[in-house]
């Protein structure tokens, strides 16, 4: 695994996933200083994000907020 120091930009690749259950809230938070970045799956298959757009940049302290509907997290409001 890579680890990002100040300043530097780190691409993870990978598609992780959040346990889903047909209901389930999700609020993802951006607590660093850097930008995060996340990607439908239209960009990314398998990341299970249906995102209002294609990707979605969170700044720090910006919030999204997902809503399970069993196959997807899909995006509700940022």
């Amino acid at each position: 695994a890579a680890v990002a120091t100040s300043g530097s930009y780190l691409d993870l690749t990978g598609t992780p996933t959040i346990a889903m259950r047909v209901g389930k809230f999700l609020f993802l938070e951006n607590d660093g200083p850097a930008t995060i970045t996340l990607q439908s799956e239209s960009v990314l298959p398998g990341s299970g994000l249906r995102l209002a757009s294609p990707t979605l940049t969170l700044g720090p302290k910006q919030v999204v907020l997902l809503i399970c509907n069993g196959t997807a997290w899909t995006q509700v409001r940022t």
